[in-house]
């Protein structure tokens, strides 16, 4: 028998409200908890690069439609 994987796609956008660094390749994760960890994972990577750049950036994951999966501060704690 044969079963095809599913993989969703998501984009991270940054923002602070006056520019958008948006990714237009996208990441892909198994389920939404899978995109959740690399959101947070992107999050870490990018933190101190953006933060360099000025206060307010905000990670907005959104899936191949559009919508909004997870937003998340870079200043704000993250969840675990």
């Amino acid at each position: 028998m044969y079963y095809e994987s599913y993989l969703m796609r998501c984009y991270l956008y940054w923002t602070n409200g006056d520019e958008t660094i948006r990714d237009d390749h996208g990441i892909e994760a198994s389920d939404r908890k899978s995109a959740r960890q690399l959101a947070i994972q992107a999050v870490v990577e990018r933190r101190a690069a953006l933060a360099a750049q000025g206060a307010g950036w905000t990670l907005v994951a959104v899936d191949a439609a559009g919508a909004i999966l997870f937003i998340f501060p870079l200043d704000a704690e993250l969840p675990s």
